[in-house]
């Protein structure tokens, strides 16, 4: 089956998996398929009910593995799903979209430098892969590394549609109030005004976890007092630096 969102094609691909299930009820794939269907309706512990007897009847089967770890990833489920992606890639070295997965989960959980790694890893597996291109590249280019990105855009047989990410990371602002701990993120080419606030919607959770990255690495040679085990501080007391601290004038 293929995944869609036509009504027509969804009543259709449900029946088909009800009846192999009928029929072969013992099957990987008939579980798998049962698993889909209640994912799709949100009923999440029957659907890893039946991904875990179609995991009984096919240990071996990265495909199982990857089904499984992509539930969990849906749900933001991240460190749940991180087992099954690093068994995808165990059993199946060559497929690199278990790799594209694991790199999803690092970044959602903000371990960037393991995310560029397994990114380069997909890339690496095959290096005119779109998906693997596009992904790498949307990714450099929100960490800031522009010149990277545009230069993987120009190897993609999506080359048009990725032109923007080679600029995207100059489109954004990124403030955090060190008095309060709060947060905010303007899309500055689609809001110049700056009247939309990016931080608190979850969709773009990425992004502002991309751009709070770049604040730590930005400000941790000041020290504790900004950036302490890796986080962003809160300070209520006023300080006086220089503008060009920590460096001597």
């Amino acid at each position: 089956y293929q995944i869609t969102d036509s009504p027509e094609d969804l009543t259709q691909m449900f029946a088909n998996i009800e009846t192999a299930y009928r029929l072969k009820p013992d099957l990987p794939e008939s579980n798998m398929g049962k698993a889909f269907i209640h994912f799709r309706e949100g009923d999440f512990d029957q659907a890893f009910e039946k991904n875990r007897m179609a995991l009984e009847k096919g240990p071996n089967r990265y495909e199982i593995h990857m089904a499984v770890g992509y539930a969990y990833r849906e749900m933001g489920l991240y460190e749940q799903a991180m087992p099954f992606f690093l068994k995808v890639i165990e059993l199946a070295t060559f497929y690199l979209y278990g790799k594209l997965n694991i790199a999803t989960c690092y970044m959602y959980l903000g371990e960037f430098d393991k995310t560029e790694k397994y990114l380069w890893e997909a890339l690496n597996l095959n290096p005119k892969n779109p998906f693997s291109l596009f992904y790498l590249a949307r990714y450099l280019s929100q960490m800031g590394k522009i010149d990277k990105a545009g230069q993987l855009t120009g190897q993609s047989p999506w080359h048009n549609g990725m032109l923007g990410y080679g600029r995207v990371a100059e489109k954004y602002k990124y403030i955090y109030n060190f008095y309060t701990g709060k947060e905010r993120l303007f899309d500055l080419a689609n809001d110049p005004g700056e009247l939309h606030d990016l931080a608190p919607d979850n969709v773009q959770k990425n992004m502002l976890q991309m751009w709070r990255a770049r604040m730590v690495d930005h400000l941790s040679e000041r020290g504790d007092e900004f950036v302490k085990e890796g986080k962003l501080q809160i300070r209520k007391e006023g300080m006086l630096y220089s503008p060009h601290y920590p460096g001597q004038i």
